[in-house]
């Protein structure tokens, strides 16, 4: 399988406060390492500084050969010695390198406080690694998405689970670190790589069918023309911990729904759409929590462009700081 390495400006940006939250929700950090062959992970109480130290590794990989999504990949980072802790792999912003202490707060979706559970981008499950251990971290369909990005390189945020993630209760007695080795002298056989499935081009993204959670708080039109007899996959991704209903109708009270037809599957992701009712004029869909889901449809004869639009049932996020979108968005192919 084709491998791809890390780049060798990774490294470690670390948020250093005697107030545990401060130091966690800092946006810019306390010290870098970008040239060490080696580097922890995680949280520690430092008793010589009389603080909390947050440590999060960045990587950046270029895959901007790869132009469609791999089937499958895994991330594969070789833990050392100590190992305390559990992590998890998130979306690093793509702005994240040159890496420096300003970048420590670089995780696409970060809230300013609480849980980054719901708001940033899973790329991996939560795991406990093991010590001198390689460990193969399965990439989700989300990740697989932004290796394929065509032109892009893919930016990763490896962090402590239970401490920074989820923002668990600290105490200075607690110890949650790893250490990882680190790309700054590649060749040593312990690099952190991305092992990947190459892809088919499979369906392809459709003009005037892609929208953002933030769009789809509002009414939008579907410039996109539907050609009779060929598929199309509405496709979405809910970071909500709830079911989102999602809605599509006929401009201005056409009954399109009299010549489109619907259906989901159960072997993709289509299964994660809960039920929907179809009417002549419009259809409304119950999609899964925390889940990629999709349907399909296809007509018997040709819908021109401006004749549907969407909506879903996203919320807006806002703190004193900054404000994110919760809900689905959405993606047409064919």
């Amino acid at each position: 399988m084709p491998v791809v390495f890390a780049n060798t400006s990774d490294g470690v940006v670390t948020s250093l406060n005697a107030v545990s939250n401060t130091a966690r929700n800092a946006s810019t950090g306390t010290a870098v390492n970008t040239t060490a062959f080696t580097d922890n992970v995680g949280l520690d109480y430092s008793s010589g500084d009389s603080g909390y130290r947050f440590r999060r590794a960045f990587f950046q990989f270029d895959t901007r050969a790869i132009s469609v999504p791999p089937a499958s990949a895994t991330l594969s980072i070789y833990f050392n010695s100590p190992v305390q802790g559990d992590f998890i792999a998130v979306k690093a912003e793509s702005d994240t390198f040159a890496l420096d202490t300003s970048k420590f707060g670089s995780i696409v979706g970060r809230p300013s406080t609480g849980t980054y559970s719901g708001n940033v981008t899973d790329y991996t499950s939560n795991f406990t690694p093991s010590s001198t251990t390689r460990e193969n971290l399965t990439l989700n369909s989300t990740a697989l998405t932004d290796i394929g990005a065509s032109g892009a390189s893919f930016f990763v945020c490896l962090l402590n689970y239970t401490y920074d993630y989820l923002n668990g209760a600290t105490n200075p007695s607690i110890n949650a670190f790893s250490n990882i080795v680190l790309n700054d002298f590649p060749g040593t056989g312990f690099d952190i790589y991305l092992d990947y499935v190459e892809g088919s081009a499979g369906r392809q993204a459709q003009a005037g069918g892609t929208f953002t959670r933030e769009d789809l708080r509002t009414k939008q039109e579907l410039t996109t023309a539907i050609t009779a007899d060929q598929d199309y996959e509405f496709k979405f991704e809910n970071n909500l911990k709830q079911m989102v209903y999602f809605n599509i109708e006929g401009a201005g009270g056409k009954d399109i729904f009299n010549t489109a037809s619907l259906r989901t599957t159960t072997s993709d992701s289509g299964s994660n759409v809960l039920t929907f009712i179809s009417e002549s004029q419009q259809v409304s869909f119950i999609l899964a929590a925390k889940s990629t889901s999709s349907f399909f449809m296809s007509a018997s004869e040709d819908i021109s462009g401006n004749n549907m639009s969407v909506m879903a049932t996203n919320i807006e996020s806002i703190n004193p700081e900054s404000s994110s979108f919760l809900g689905v968005n959405m993606e047409l192919l064919a």
